[in-house]
């Protein structure tokens, strides 16, 4: 079970289910696996759904022992349409050879078998390894920014997850000023002190904090894509009442370049901020780290 799975049941076992489930919700858009839908349908409690996610988990992995165990399970061991085993070459042919002649041809029955199986589990190899290389060649590639958002935009359209937004009221998305602030986030979670996400265009990443009023607080955001040439426009804070507060901030780069931006904020009132983050194919596509830390809590 990767890393992040692993997060998320701890998520899940420390009660957020709420979080648990988006958080489990984009592992299954970004990087699908048969661990991940098994966790999808220990998650919810209609067993219609729990159907279909063992039926999505075996498709990535047909001798998934848990997925094979839950859905034999759910569906009753025995088969609609019992097929009788057709009679052994034992049966058929005692009383017919001698034998020792039998027992030749068995063993030789045999070994044909598990060399048929070699070769079925060889291509099987073959194909995995073939589409593993596909897969992580993919997500590396998307990763960096070098593969295109559609391929993101397909599969959310696949599963019914959010499609990218390409304009709003009519003005196009690469033409809309104060963006981030007029969009509804695709996807929000609380903010870390360190956390690292990946972004296509046309979406839009929420990552929440709790300030106090007075209290200064340090944004920063770091694209590591070669497709992230204008970040500075993209990024910007909100305040507990919905309106831009990137304004009552320092802004600064850490390296050269407009691929990154700090924020520096003395908070004006209490309550919950949020740092957006807005996908543009050209200016700020791919993976990007994000921080959110309290100034004060180091001169304490």
């Amino acid at each position: 079970m990767s890393d992040k799975l692993k997060k998320i049941q701890d998520t899940l076992a420390s009660g957020d289910t709420e979080k648990a489930g988006k958080m489990l919700k984009w592992v299954l858009q970004h990087e699908p696996s048969a661990d991940g839908w098994v966790l999808a349908a220990e998650m919810t409690a209609n067993d219609d759904l729990k159907v279909k996610f063992l039926r999505k988990a075996l498709t990535l992995n047909e001798w998934h022992t848990q997925a094979n165990r839950l859905l034999h399970k759910l569906e009753g061991g025995k088969p609609l349409n019992p097929i009788e085993a057709p009679p052994s070459e034992w049966n058929k042919t005692t009383g017919m050879k001698p034998v020792s002649e039998i027992k030749r041809q068995l063993k030789q029955d045999k070994y044909q078998a598990n060399a048929k199986r070699q070769r079925f589990y060889g291509r099987m190899g073959c194909l995995f390894s073939i589409l593993l290389m596909f897969f992580v060649s993919t997500f590396a590639f998307r990763a960096i920014g070098l593969i295109s958002s559609g391929l993101t935009a397909g599969f959310n359209a696949l599963f019914g997850l959010p499609t990218p937004v390409v304009e709003f009221h009519g003005t196009p998305l690469a033409e809309l000023e104060d963006a981030p602030l007029l969009l509804k986030p695709s996807h929000s979670e609380i903010a870390t002190a360190r956390d690292i996400e990946i972004l296509d265009n046309g979406y839009l990443n929420e990552h929440t904090f709790e300030a106090r009023a007075g209290e200064e607080m340090l944004v920063y955001v770091q694209f590591l894509s070669v497709n992230a040439n204008r970040v500075s426009r993209n990024v910007m804070i909100v305040d507990p009442n919905g309106n831009d507060a990137s304004g009552q901030c320092l802004r600064d780069t850490i390296l050269k370049g407009d691929t990154n931006i700090t924020f520096a904020c003395v908070m004006q009132r209490s309550g919950t901020y949020s740092v957006r983050v807005l996908g543009r194919d050209g200016e700020s596509v791919g993976t990007y780290f994000v921080g959110v830390e309290s100034l004060d809590d180091f001169g304490s």
